[in-house]
């Protein structure tokens, strides 16, 4: 198992725009290409409101890898 972590920013107003896209989209494209999606985080203490960290496990650096082609930062 490796484990991958994401930090995005996003803008101030968009940020619950941003979590509803995870929480419909996001976490199912992870799922679909073989990540199991552990957590997405916000807030944490002394960051921005507007920040999020996502953690996703994947089983191996190659299912890592292949994964980064269909859920790479657009």
């Amino acid at each position: 198992m490796i484990y991958e972590e994401r930090l995005t920013l996003t803008y101030s107003k968009s940020a619950e725009e941003y979590l509803k896209y995870c929480q419909s989209d996001r976490l199912e494209q992870l799922s679909a290409v073989g990540g199991q999606p552990l957590c997405l985080l916000s807030g944490l203490i002394g960051d921005p409101a507007n920040q999020y960290l996502q953690i996703t496990a994947f089983e191996d650096v190659r299912a890592w890898e292949e994964a980064q082609a269909f859920i790479g930062p657009k």
